[in-house]
């Protein structure tokens, strides 16, 4: 989780070890201190942001892909 901008992977441990670490504050403090933690809106917005930025670079590389192939194919 460290090093991930170094090298490839590590995106599925990183998540659980965020996702643990949400679950052993809400086991430790309770259901309101948890909930004043985690801003439930700012957490919303971080998922549909994350959702667009993974749908935009994912149209992005297509078209990349798609037009360097029809370069390949014209020459």
């Amino acid at each position: 989780m460290l090093h991930g901008h170094l090298s490839p992977g590590g995106g599925f441990q990183g998540g659980v070890i965020v996702a643990s670490a949400v679950v052993l504050i809400y086991l430790g403090y309770g259901y309101e201190i948890s909930t004043k933690t985690f801003n439930q809106n700012l957490l919303k917005k971080s998922e549909a942001i994350g959702a667009l930025m993974y749908s935009f670079l994912h149209c992005l590389v297509y078209f990349m892909l798609l037009t360097s192939a029809e370069m390949y194919f014209l020459m």
